[in-house]
Order: structure tokens, then C-alpha cells, then sequence
């Protein structure tokens, strides 16, 4: 019976399958990064600037809009009480089961 491909064919087609895959796994290596390195840290910045409520704020002589001292200590001592209080729970059910 005679083979369907001769040696030099199954060669060549031999040489031909490791050399693509050779340009394969180079291609893995091929740099991206120049494209993500221009725009690097932009979305912090954008992301940042969207959080600030008047960006010439600290030019102003005159404080913004706030707390009295007696309201802004209330509040920052019950923030902390928060913490270190612990609600009771009456069950393993929430309450539902008295």
C-alpha cells in the first residue's frame, strides 16, 4: 500500500506546524503596553476630580458649608459609639421568635 504522503511531505508539513507555532507563541510576547501606558491613571484622576464638590474652595477666604463645633462633636462621638455598642438580639431569629 502506498502512503498517502511521501517523507518530504509529511516534512515539510512538520516544519510547517512547528514554525506556526513558534509565530504563535511569539506573538504572546508582541507589547501592548504603550497604548495602556499613555492613558495609565487617568480614570483615578477622573474619578478623584468627580468626588470634589468646589474646586476653588481653597482660594476663599470665607469656610464652606458646615457643622457648628457642639453639632460636628455630637455627631463624631455617636460615629465612634457606634462601634463599641453592640446591638441585643433577642433569638437567633431577630425577634421573631420570643
Amino acid at each position: 500500500m502506498q502512503p498517502i504522503l511521501s517523507r518530504a511531505a509529511v516534512s515539510r508539513l512538520t516544519v510547517t506546524v512547528l514554525l506556526g507555532a513558534a509565530l504563535l507563541a511569539l506573538a504572546g510576547c508582541a507589547t501592548t503596553t504603550p497604548a495602556w501606558d499613555a492613558s495609565f491613571g487617568q480614570s483615578v484622576q477622573v474619578t478623584l476630580a468627580a468626588q470634589v464638590r468646589d474646586p476653588a474652595a481653597a482660594a476663599q477666604p470665607r469656610p464652606g458649608d458646615s457643622l457648628d463645633g457642639r453639632a460636628a462633636k455630637r455627631a463624631q462621638e455617636r460615629y465612634e459609639q457606634s462601634f463599641t455598642e453592640r446591638p441585643v438580639q433577642d433569638s437567633l431569629m431577630n425577634g421573631l421568635a420570643k
